[in-house]
């Protein structure tokens, strides 16, 4: 969560202080964050459908294992 406060954050900082140092590097700074951000959204794009299919097979397996008690302490080797 402080990633997502602190990211835009230190973004406009970095503009800011590019601007004092040199005009043209802010100028490809801020050309190239469309980019950047395009790049993340289809980044997740692809990868929520790998996500929601690794987390029914995680839950799937978690119900096997967790069917009940006496089975986790059998596997466990208690009785």
């Amino acid at each position: 969560m402080t990633m997502i406060v602190s990211a835009p954050i230190m973004l406009v900082g970095e503009v800011v202080i590019s601007l004092e140092q040199n005009v043209k590097l802010s100028g490809v700074i801020v050309a190239t964050i469309p980019i950047v951000a395009l790049v993340v959204v289809i980044f997740l794009l692809k990868a929520t459908p790998y996500f929601k299919i690794f987390q029914k097979v995680t839950n799937r397996l978690n119900e096997r294992s967790c069917a009940s008690k006496f089975q986790v302490q059998e596997w466990c080797g208690r009785s």
